[in-house]
């Protein structure tokens, strides 16, 4: 009974990862120093993908990542109707926010298609590092 325990507490470890890797936190930022306002960060190797989501303020984070090096993915997009949500008014009588028919704007894309793919983004970081802040280029 012993070895079942000691054995089901190794697997137990061994699918949790054991001690966690590095928080990898950075800035996204456009060339002229704008920060990209959301969206989301894939950082992957052959072993390894990890994912963390863009503030408004650009920066971003990345729990528990191995050592080594990563290719970087970002995709950002506005939300549908992000926009008109601030002018939207209470409805009384249907319960809900309405727009006063105004027609809500598709999701657009903040940042060059290039970068929602790792393998044609151009960007990487190395883990551990002292900086991970990241460039973009807009659509």
């Amino acid at each position: 009974m012993r070895q079942l325990s000691v054995l089901s507490l190794f697997f137990i470890l061994a699918g949790c990862g054991g001690p966690g890797g590095t928080d990898i936190s950075g800035e996204i930022k456009f060339g002229d120093g704008a920060p990209l306002s959301r969206g989301s960060v894939i950082v992957t190797n052959d072993k390894h993908t990890y994912r963390g989501v863009v503030m408004r303020d650009g920066k971003y984070e990345v729990v528990g990542v191995a050592s080594g090096t990563y290719k970087v993915a970002i995709v950002g997009t506005t939300i549908e109707g992000e926009k008109e949500f601030d002018e939207m008014e209470w409805d009384q009588n249907k319960g809900e926010y309405v727009n006063a028919g105004k027609k809500a704007t598709p999701p657009a894309e903040l940042l060059a298609a290039k970068y929602s793919d790792s393998e044609a983004s151009g960007l990487s970081v190395t883990v551990p590092s002292e900086k991970y802040d990241l460039t973009v280029e807009s659509p």
